[in-house]
Order: structure tokens, then C-alpha cells, then sequence
């Protein structure tokens, strides 16, 4: 689906669960994974997960989350897949209790934390700095947390429909906005400031910015959206640029057309999201190899950083024989549709979430191992819902920055 509407994070479809109105996924032109196994625990043993980048990181098998809900039920939470229980949970309240005296009676501090309990979406959860930082969306607040102290390092109030953020070097970080105007984009905040007001840049011209992926190797930004708000009647293709960093540059993100990439046409989405077109979802990193995978609301795309090109039908490759727990979305031939976060490991396993049919979250997370057709199921379901999940680990040969 496009870009949902959290409450006041605004989800771009609104839940027919809640509302009888369509509700949209918006990545464009990516195949999708679409298996169903419940989130916190599966019961079989895990195949072995890659070494973080630094010393004393998590354990292998590690994965976190963002759950919805009002007040300090809205988390971030650390799942050890074969356990039922969270090993490790954070939110406002707790972030507040290792506030010092000085900082609670600050206006700009006291307005991050409403920020953060505005609503009560929690939008993403992503592993950065090796380990020693997580990077979340929770309510209308874009917050850089220390892991696992649970100290707020950085946070930003942002009014706009937020999808995913990620780290870049010299203590900045990249925020993608999710809207209808070509306004829509990129935001670039400076993180030495605790509370930022503004951001230092806006990459605008890319509607429905829905994943971010930062590449040490080629000192670039990638980005994936649409060039058309895909809620239309006009044509709608997906676009991944990759936008070049310099540290030296009091903007430093620049636009180069040589690595702006059109997908192909995306397909209307007739089937679960009437009146919308597909549009991309999440960026994910291919151990060891240049290569990133690209979700859309139908399908799950590979896209080759060094030629450029695409690779439209993983069907034999990543997802060979890949069934989709969903029956609906096999009766309808988009198994892996409806793919919102995806994570690679760097034995070969999957770990992903696919929005329940129809509507915008899920309260599953699956797992497909390497080889495997069919995602494991888990033996315990969240409370509540969910958008997206990553495994808690570093990717081999995409370091994160710091």
C-alpha cells in the first residue's frame, strides 16, 4: 500500500478494518513477500546470523520493531526469535526517567516527547551505528536512541507522513517524507543539536518516499518512491535515486541524474487497493554482494548498484517456489505482494512483514529460511499492530555510518 496514515503520523490509506475506505500500500514496482508467520517466536531452531560490526553486540537472531498503541504502550521492542517475550522494550516514559533535571524543564525537550506520544503509530525501527544506536519513527517524532541505554540521543518533531530514516555520516540523519506533492522527499537533520526544529536540507521532487538505504561503499544515499503520488488515473512508475553525500558541504546531499532510475509501468493495484497504482516500500541490502532489493505493494525487485539495471522476476532466484501463507494473495498470483519491511541475513534468511490483506498493518512478523518455500510460522502473534521489522545485526559489505 502507499504511503499509509498513522493518526497523526497520517497513514495514506485509511484501514477498511476501521474506516470501510481503501487502504493502500505505495511501493511501486517491486515484487513483495507475502508470508504469514506470527511475530515474536518461532519454535524451530535458527540458522546461524552474521557478527555485528562492533564488539559485544546482540546475540545472532535478534529482531526489532515498532508496536502501536496509546501512551507508553507505544514501543520500540527487541525480540529473540525462539523466545515469546521482548528482551529488551523502550518508550517515552523510559527515555524521560534518564532525563536530567536541567533537560525536563526545557520547552524544546518537552515538546519532543509530546511528538513522540502524538497518535499511536509506531512506523519503524531500524539497527544503526553498529549496534550502538537504534533509529525509530514513533508518533510525529524522527528519534535517534542509544542501544541499550535507552537515552534519546536526537529527535526532531515532523508534522509530515514519515516512512523510514537512516544515519548518514558526521552525525546526520536522512528522514523520508510520504506525501502527494512534489515537495516530498528527503529531509536531512543535523544530530549534534539534541531537538532539531528545522532540517539542514530538503531532497524534495520524489513523491511517496518510502525506504532509505545508506551505501558506504559508493558514498550514496539511496531512495526509493514514485514519480506520481500513486493514487491516480495517470501512469505511475516507481524511482530509486541515490543521491551522492559530502561531508564537507554545509548540504550534503546532491542530485545526479545519471542515478535517478525509473522502474517499469506499475500495475494498478485492482485487486486489494482499488483506484491506487503499486509503488516501492522498503530498500534492503544484499549481504557481501551490490545489490539491493527493492519491495513493492505486488512484488519484490533486485536492482544491481554497479550496471543499474533491474531484475523483475526473483520467482527462480530469491524466491524460489515461494509460497504466500496468505491464500488470498496466491489465489490472486502476487504471492510475494504487500511486502512492508524486509531483512536479509547473512546466511540467507528472510525476515519480513506483509500487511494483512485489505488493510495497513499486520501483527506478524515471518521468517523464511534459506531454501525454504513457505515462511515458519511463529508460535506467538503481537497485541498489537505493527509495520515493519528488522533483524538486529549488521549486513556483510554494507557497513552502517556512525
Amino acid at each position: 500500500m502507499t504511503a499509509p496514515k498513522f493518526d497523526t503520523a497520517r497513514h495514506g490509506r485509511k484501514s477498511r478494518r476501521a474506516t470501510g475506505a481503501v487502504a493502500v500500500s505505495l511501493l511501486a514496482g517491486i515484487p513483495v513477500l507475502g508470508g504469514a508467520a506470527a511475530l515474536a517466536v518461532a519454535t524451530e531452531p535458527h540458522a546461524a546470523q552474521p557478527a555485528a560490526d562492533r564488539p559485544g553486540s546482540p546475540p545472532a537472531g535478534r529482531f526489532v520493531t515498532g508496536v502501536s498503541g496509546s501512551g507508553e504502550a507505544k514501543q520500540i521492542r527487541m525480540y529473540q526469535r525462539g523466545k515469546p517475550d521482548p528482551v529488551w522494550t523502550w518508550n517515552a516514559g523510559d527515555a524521560e526517567k534518564l532525563l536530567s533535571g536541567q533537560d525536563k524543564g526545557r520547552k524544546e525537550i518537552k515538546d519532543l516527547f509530546s511528538c513522540i506520544r502524538k497518535g499511536s503509530s509506531a512506523t519503524e525501527a531500524k539497527w544503526a551505528a553498529g549496534g550502538k544506536k537504534i533509529t525509530a519513527i514513533l508518533g510525529s517524532a524522527a528519534v535517534v536512541i542509544d542501544y541499550p541505554s535507552k537515552r534519546v540521543l536526537f529527535g526532531a518533531c515532523n508534522d509530515t507522513n514519515m516512512h523510514s530514516l537512516e544515519m548518514l555520516p558526521d552525525d546526520k540523519l536522512a528522514v523520508a517524507t510520504t506525501g502527494k506533492t512534489r515537495e516530498d522527499g528527503v529531509w536531512v537533520y543535523d544530530t549534534r543539536r539534541k531537538v532539531a526544529d528545522r532540517p539542514v536540507q530538503k531532497m524534495t521532487g520524489l513523491p511517496s518516499a518510502h525506504a532509505l538505504q545508506w551505501d558506504q561503499s559508493g558514498g550514496t544515499l539511496w531512495v526509493a518512491g514514485t514519480d506520481t503520488w500513486p493514487q491516480t488515473d495517470r501512469t505511475v512508475h516507481g524511482r530509486l535515486v541515490g543521491y551522492a553525500y559530502d561531508k564537507n558541504a554545509s548540504q550534503p546531499l546532491s542530485y545526479d541524474r545519471r542515478r535517478d532510475y525509473t522502474m517499469r509501468q506499475s500495475a494498478a493495484l485492482k485487486e486489494e487497493f482499488p483506484g491506487w497504482k503499486e509503488g516501492p516500500h522498503e530498500l534492503t541490502a544484499v549481504p557481501n554482494q551490490r545489490k539491493l532489493l527493492v519491495t513493492t505493494d505486488r512484488d519484490v525487485y533486485a536492482f544491481d548498484v554497479t550496471t543499474g539495471r533491474f531484475t523483475y522476476d526473483l520467482s527462480s532466484s530469491y524466491f524460489k517456489g515461494f509460497t504466500s501463507p496468505t491464500p488470498t494473495r496466491n489465489s490472486h498470483g502476487i504471492p510475494r505482494s504487500g511486502m512492508k519491511s524486509l531483512s536479509l541475513s547473512a546466511a540467507g534468511d528472510f525476515l519480513y512483514t506483509s500487511n494483512d490483506w485489505g488493510l495497513d498493518f499486520t501483527k506478524e512478523v515471518r521468517f523464511l529460511d534459506k531454501g525454504a518455500t513457505r515462511p515458519r510460522a511463529s508460535s506467538v502473534k503481537l497485541p498489537r499492530d505493527i509495520y515493519k521489522a528488522r533483524w538486529f545485526t549488521a549486513t556483510p559489505g554494507w557497513p552502517t555510518a556512525r
